[in-house]
């Protein structure tokens, strides 16, 4: 098999973007002044939403965001945090995606706390090293970008996953169930889905990153591209392409058809006694 071409990545991620939850770094030395510094004076308040499926957190500028969103509610927003910062918080929803940004570089005393609560959620982005969980999700695509060093945490079920993940930031989906997954990881970061049940998982690996799977699947489609490892011992998957090249390994389950390609210091090692098996390269391993 031949491995996919390095092009693939930027189609996925523009597939991906198509539908998002956003939180975009901004230039953190746009001329408005210094950074605001927190005053200390912490209160709550609530805002106006309509229940706007996709979220942006759009950081221009640097302030700590922990953010919290409850899938299947009532709309509703509220924030905390130091008074004088959540006074350059802004939020507006315009064509279906809630924006939250600052006009001001901020140093709060403690991480404003975002609480979005909304009938469902199809689009997520975040950048930097914000904070993000999101629980209650209910079926339906729930499209993921994650850039930097943030983390992000998904809990419940979705039909499809689609996510990429930039930089060393970790995606932590190990209380998600999906139908079918597809994920590109692209850095250091850390990807980990707790379970892919049903048609496919789909995964390429670029740089040093780690990605983990649980779950059955008819079809399994990983391709690594430098040092990171694909570790899906714990899926099991009847059919599988599956290619390496540079130092990175894969691990996985597989009964019936397997296609690979090893290029390079790194492996594939196949749990099982697939029915037909189709080996290049030196790196295979089949382990009973």
């Amino acid at each position: 098999m031949r491995p996919p071409t390095l092009s693939a990545l930027p189609a996925l991620i523009a597939t991906i973007l198509a539908g998002c939850v956003i939180v975009v770094p901004g230039d953190r030395h746009a001329a408005d002044g210094a950074t605001l510094e927190g005053d200390g004076n912490v209160v709550a308040e609530t805002r106006a939403v309509d229940g706007a499926p996709a979220l942006e957190l759009a950081g221009r500028r640097q302030v700590d965001l922990d953010v919290a969103v409850q899938v299947g509610a009532a709309p509703a927003l509220s924030l905390e945090g130091d008074a004088n910062v959540l006074a350059h918080l802004h939020t507006e929803t315009r064509g279906g995606t809630l924006r939250i940004w600052s006009d001001r570089d901020v140093h709060a005393t403690q991480p404003v706390r975002v609480r979005y609560t909304v009938p469902r959620l199809e689009r997520l982005e975040t950048a930097g090293s914000a904070g993000t969980h999101v629980s209650g999700l209910a079926g339906g695509t729930l499209h993921v970008v994650q850039r930097g060093s943030g983390r992000i945490e998904l809990r419940g079920h979705v039909d499809r996953l689609e996510a990429v993940n930039s930089g060393s930031g970790r995606l932590v989906a190990d209380a998600l169930d999906a139908g079918s997954a597809r994920v590109a990881l692209n850095g250091s970061g850390r990807v980990s889905v707790g379970g892919v049940h049903g048609d496919a998982l789909q995964a390429q690996l670029y740089g040093s990153g780690t990605l983990t799977a649980r779950g059955e699947v008819r079809q399994a489609d990983v391709t690594v591209y430098g040092s990171g490892d694909a570790e899906l011992a714990g899926l099991h998957a009847a059919s599988a392409d599956l290619a390496t090249t540079g130092s990175g390994d894969i691990a996985i389950a597989v009964t019936g058809r397997v296609t690979t390609h090893t290029n390079g210091a790194g492996s594939i090692t196949i749990y099982g006694d697939p029915l037909e098996r189709s080996v290049a390269g030196k790196g295979t391993a089949f382990v009973r």
